[in-house]
């Protein structure tokens, strides 16, 4: 039987010409596999334009996965569209980021509407916020907190060091290279004790910005299994200069 679903579009692989494989968050299942059929016609152009990471899709599914094959998607249709983010550079490339981001991080994560939800509050923030410098970088802390691999931000204390390892602030320095300094503790701290809503306001200089970014996908490489390097994370450096 064919059921609704609500999901967001993380990634797509061409499987040949007349299909590809989606990758979706959504908010019944978790993270799940598609076979998308491509439409040939002019008329149906519009569907294969739904094919944008982050899109927000409703769909129809015939339920769980049996064993190694792929469920087919049908009556795709995009159940939110986005204002701004399609039509201005800087929003869509950290839309582009966040897209690569979640495609690994949630490669594993079942049905967690929680966190479907904080992820769709910060699509939305994205759209509509003119500064959108921090979002990504409190949108990891926040995905990081709902997969159980980061402190609440309350057990920081000044002076501390984030061990990367052990997933922990602490008094004394690390003996290990997995760790932020005291500085960049401090940076982490405040911004993952900030509301989405005003994350804004958190003093972040570039170099700052693009140290915790990559402070971050380190720490992410250390917790989630195959998690890269991310290839956007040039992108970002150079647009937030």
């Amino acid at each position: 039987m064919w059921q609704k679903e609500a999901g967001i579009l993380l990634s797509v692989v061409k499987h040949n010409d007349k299909s590809s494989v989606v990758h979706i968050f959504s908010r019944e299942q978790g993270y799940a596999s598609y076979m998308f059929y491509l439409a040939k016609s002019s008329k149906g152009a519009a569907k294969n334009a739904l094919l944008q990471p982050l899109t927000r899709i409703e769909f129809e599914t015939k339920g769980e996965q049996q064993g190694h094959s792929l469920q087919h998607l049908s009556q795709v249709r995009n159940r939110a569209p986005y204002k701004q983010i399609p039509f201005n550079p800087v929003k869509r490339a950290v839309a582009l980021y966040i897209a690569e981001f979640l495609t690994y991080a949630l490669k594993n994560e079942e049905c967690n509407i929680a966190l479907y939800s904080t992820i769709e509050d910060f699509l939305e923030l994205l759209d509509s916020q003119e500064n959108c410098s921090n979002l990504h970088l409190l949108l990891m802390i926040c995905v990081a907190r709902h997969l159980g691999i980061f402190p609440d931000s309350y057990l920081y204390k000044s002076g501390y060091y984030f061990d990367m390892i052990e997933g922990e602030y602490t008094e004394c320095k690390p003996a290990h290279n997995d760790f932020m300094d005291e500085q960049t503790t401090y940076k982490l701290a405040l911004l993952s004790g900030t509301e989405p809503g005003t994350m804004q306001n958190t003093p972040l200089t570039h170099q700052e910005r693009v140290q915790l970014l990559h402070k971050l996908n380190d720490y992410f490489r250390i917790h989630i299994p195959l998690f890269p390097r991310l290839k956007s994370i040039d992108i970002l450096e150079e647009i937030f200069r």
